[in-house]
């Protein structure tokens, strides 16, 4: 009997979302809200998600993906939509669709897919070091100048300690460096686990509609992610769930008003991130002004709760989070103010 119920209040959730009403609005708001919570409470920066550096949002990882099914109470169901496996070329593609299957609404509730192959950066090259023909270990170093130079087996290294001159072609002939992976059929089952990987996560933030909190796959190309900051994000984009007001006279005023304040508090000015990016809770690394009114709120409240806690009296990293608290708390009463004629906020 309880079954029939909850497969009815599923369903009845599901017919609600077919139309746009007070009360399905005022249910969406709440269930936001719930898995801010979640998230905040219940997944682990580092484990679930984590920061990449140059990105403006965490990337969901394979735990969280679990756990947001999870929470949804869904089963995963995996086909392999493709394929190739040519041991011979060294060529190995999968690509995985993943069904996330709700028994309670009896019904596919999100769909994600995922691909991989062998001629991915990460699978097609290695790095490789020279040999020492002594002992065979990667422990070649070049010998410092005051030494006598040339190369050394370095025994810190877990090398044998034996010397070879500049030139020696049995060091200098060996290839270093960025090569291609001559053992690429070894990684045939490393390339068809990340697939299916892949194929989770895009699922998961399917179904938890959380696209605005959580990016996917950056962690695999963070390596080859070139240097430079990433580029910002035009105004349109700023968000699912509501953009700033408010037009960048103002928000330049904010934060000149902020850095001086932090001044008088702290005695030094406000890092550039401290002051533009959230430091903490699940948005950590994400720009301010890119997040939702929700995500502000919710940043408010970790950073609040962090302060409050005795524990962290004595935390060195307190005006960190006190500079970035008041940042946060400047953007909503930025937000609170209407756009002056003719801007564009």
């Amino acid at each position: 009997m309880s079954g029939e119920i909850v497969k009815a209040e599923a369903t009845h959730q599901l017919a609600e979302r077919v139309r746009l009403t007070e009360q399905g609005l005022a249910v969406e708001l709440e269930q936001r809200k719930l898995l801010n919570r979640f998230v905040r409470t219940c997944m682990v920066s580092g484990t679930d998600y984590g920061v990449i550096p140059g990105t403006d949002k965490p990337t969901l990882l394979k735990p969280g993906a679990e756990k947001l099914v999870d929470l949804f109470r869904c089963t995963p169901e995996f086909v392999i939509d493709a394929s190739v496996t040519d041991f011979d070329k060294g060529m190995f593609y999968y690509r995985f669709k993943v069904r996330l299957f709700s028994e309670a609404a009896n019904r596919v509730l999100a769909e994600g897919v995922g691909s991989a192959n062998s001629r991915e950066g990460r699978y097609r090259w290695r790095n490789a070091n020279r040999l020492c023909p002594a002992c065979g270990k990667e422990a070649i170093i070049q010998g410092k100048e005051e030494y006598g130079g040339g190369w050394v087996c370095f025994k810190k290294k877990g090398g044998c300690g034996a010397k070879y001159k500049a030139g020696d072609k049995a060091i200098e002939g060996q290839m270093a460096g960025r090569v291609e992976n001559e053992d690429i059929a070894d990684l045939d089952n490393t390339i068809l686990k990340m697939a299916k990987k892949r194929a989770l996560v895009d699922g998961a933030i399917a179904l938890a509609r959380c696209s605005d909190l959580f990016t996917q796959d950056v962690e695999d190309f963070a390596e080859y992610r070139p240097d430079g900051p990433a580029p910002s994000k035009p105004q349109e984009e700023r968000g699912a769930y509501g953009p700033p007001s408010g037009p960048d006279a103002d928000r330049d005023a904010v934060n000149a008003q902020f850095a001086a304040a932090s001044m008088q508090v702290t005695g030094e000015a406000p890092k550039p991130a401290e002051q533009t990016h959230a430091q903490f809770g699940p948005y950590k690394g994400q720009p301010i002004a890119h997040m939702s009114d929700d995500a502000v709120a919710e940043s408010i409240a970790v950073g609040t709760e962090m302060l409050a806690d005795p524990k962290n009296a004595k935390a060195k990293w307190r005006a960190r989070a006190s500079t970035n608290l008041a940042a946060l708390q400047a953007e909503v009463e930025l937000r609170k103010a209407p756009p002056e004629p003719g801007s564009a906020g």
